[in-house]
């Protein structure tokens, strides 16, 4: 049914159907999408909206600038090997857009960064046509119960191995299947085991308008999903149509099925299912309460509810005035209000925007700051000296002056580090998370290239090191060891620092402050023991060079947690580095006079005195 102000175009047989070679398709597209325009545009639509399915629907862009464009993301693309190629593909168009429509929690996590204008609003049902009670379908009637059912596509992300074992176990219980196959290999064998038995009753195909009968008839309805990488990203449209028929719902705790827990039962070993199975199939699970809490929660999904979300998103987007004439028709038309804004039973959202300074927040910072520093100070003047008992004068000097050596390995930053702080800041207040993605992709290349190039240093600066400063003949081979360790631990250090400065752009200085804390407090424990069990410098250095990568490690939990970053190769441009360099360069002059300041004395005795006069200096 076509209702008044509505149009369907259908391109029709003045174009051919070209979808080989690429560019014919493309071509295609492109008459196509522009006929449509051209149709609109002599109706009086002055605006357009283009909403889009799939991401090889892009080049529609090309063939008009609409209004506005939306792309709507209900699958994950890329885990088929002749879909692949889309996910570069796709995080264009998703840049590209002005307004992004996500369906399931999984995919909003990993793809809700690349769009600012981004929203959750996830699959619903006919509410009205599944909660009614519709006669039950001939093919039903002759099944005893009670009847264990699932409806849908029967393909590869049902765990069919499951439904075997419980219909063996089980055989006092119909199992119904309704929906076509696309099985193929071992899962169309264990199908057709499956169906075979005697208590197994496969349906096949049905039209969408009679599904909600059959879905009625059921006892159980199930959703026995594979919990793979895959499944974790869809939303099963029919958990709603499940829901809203009042029956009881058992299925695999999947990622968008655990913010429903409480309406209906997730299952994870074959015992736990038969268990959630007998407890479907009690009267207590039948209760009227339990019922409307089922139905309560699907009529909150109901497609009209969730159409209004969409228009309202769209409007949103569109301007303040089309906002106001939206919420104006939806008053009119019954709409509620926070339906057509929020439900109020969607899964669990994700904050997308990390919050910025607040007062409170940097209280904790500048104290945080502060005890770190008051830590630092107390294990140095605590340290220090026991080092030095332990180690001697010749190999406290020795330890001095190659830190100080690679020191200087701090040049080579070019300041980057400053710039990673600086727009981090900057993306994450504007909520810009395409270039904050990019800033992070461009900045960790970058440092790995450097740190490539500091690997191959450390390794030709092992060999000359005792050429270049006065080193004893038995303390040539700890030195060369001892800078092949510290060299190699910084080079490494170089890409994970990106991460301390991603925190220090989310102004989160007093997460980063308590772990360094902790990581100091830990070498010097660890220092002290290995010292008295009468280790030498090399076992101190590599306690020392190993505490900070283990707090970096620490950071990249934080700040996965705190923004949902996605690493790829795609993310990497000329334009993002030619940013952070620019601005990082001003910085890097500050380091140069630092280094040179407070590094130096160290190489100089060390090249004209010995090792061992560093210590007393």
């Amino acid at each position: 049914m076509v209702v008044p102000g509505f149009a369907v175009y259908r391109p029709g047989r003045w174009l051919p159907l070209l979808y080989r070679p690429a560019f014919g398709a493309g071509l295609t597209e492109r008459l196509r999408v522009w006929r449509a325009r051209q149709l609109l545009h002599a109706r009086g639509c002055r605006r357009t909206i283009m909403y889009l399915w799939r991401p090889e629907f892009a080049r529609a862009l090309d063939a008009f600038r609409p209004t506005i464009a939306c792309y709507h993301i209900d699958d994950e693309y890329t885990f088929s090997e002749a879909e692949r190629p889309l996910g570069e593909s796709e995080a264009r168009l998703i840049a590209r857009v002005d307004q992004v429509i996500i369906h399931s929690p999984a995919l909003l996590e990993k793809k809700g960064h690349l769009n600012s204008h981004t929203a959750l609003i996830p699959n619903g049902v006919h509410y009205r046509a599944y909660a009614g009670q519709a006669a039950e379908p001939e093919d039903l009637r002759p099944i005893a119960r009670p009847r264990i059912g699932y409806v849908g596509f029967i393909k590869e992300q049902l765990d069919i191995p499951l439904l075997l074992l419980l219909a063996r176990r089980h055989a006092e219980w119909s199992f119904v299947l309704i929906g076509p196959s696309r099985l193929t290999g071992a899962d169309a064998t264990t199908f057709a085991d499956l169906v075979r038995l005697p208590n197994v009753h496969w349906l096949g195909p049905k039209p969408v308008n009679a599904l909600p009968a059959y879905t009625q008839q059921l006892d159980v309805c199930l959703m026995c999903y594979r919990m793979t990488d895959y499944t974790k990203y869809i939303y099963p449209l029919k958990l709603h149509e499940y829901l809203a028929t009042g029956h009881p719902v058992v299925g695999s705790p999947i990622r968008s099925l655990l913010s429903f827990g409480d309406v209906i039962t997730l299952a994870r070993t074959p015992d736990e299912w038969s268990a959630a199975l007998r407890q479907a199939l009690t009267p207590a699970a039948g209760a009227p309460a339990a019922i409307a809490a089922r139905r309560q929660v699907a009529q909150e999904h109901d497609w009209d509810h969730l159409v209004a979300r969409i228009a309202r998103t769209l409007c949103e987007r569109l301007g303040p005035n089309d906002l106001s004439r939206f919420d104006a028709v939806a008053a009119t038309t019954g709409v509620p209000a926070e339906h057509a804004t929020e439900s109020s039973r969607s899964p669990d959202q994700i904050d997308l925007h990390p919050p910025m300074l607040t007062t409170p927040k940097a209280l904790r910072n500048i104290s945080s700051n502060w005890f770190g520093l008051a830590v630092s100070i107390v294990v140095g003047l605590f340290l220090s000296p026991i080092i030095l008992h332990k180690l001697g004068d010749d190999a406290f000097g020795l330890w001095v002056l190659v830190f100080s050596v690679t020191g200087y390995y701090g040049l080579f930053d070019l300041g980057i580090r400053s710039s990673i702080i600086k727009y981090v800041a900057k993306y994450a207040a504007t909520r810009d998370y395409d270039r904050l993605t990019r800033l992070i992709n461009t900045s960790l290349f970058s440092y790995t290239c450097l740190a490539v190039a500091l690997l191959v240093l450390t390794g030709i600066g092992s060999s000359y090191i005792d050429r270049i400063f006065h080193i004893g003949p038995a303390s040539v081979r700890t030195a060369r060891l001892l800078f092949l360790m510290v060299g190699t631990a910084l080079a490494v250090g170089f890409p994970l620092s990106v991460f301390s400065g991603v925190l220090q752009g989310l102004q989160n200085f007093h997460s980063m402050n308590l772990i360094q804390v902790a990581a100091n407090l830990l070498r010097a424990v660890l220092i002290v023991v290995a010292l008295d069990l009468g280790r030498g410098l090399l076992t101190v250095a590599l306690i020392t060079v190993v505490t900070p990568l283990l707090a970096s490690g620490v950071y990249i939990l934080i700040v996965r947690r705190l923004i949902p970053v996605t690493f790829s190769r795609q993310y990497i441009d000329r334009a993002t580095w030619r940013q952070l360099i620019n601005y990082g360069l001003i910085t890097f002059m500050i380091i140069m006079a630092e280094q040179l300041r407070f590094q130096s004395d160290a190489m100089v005795i060390g090249i004209f005195l010995s090792a061992s006069a560093i210590t007393y200096f």
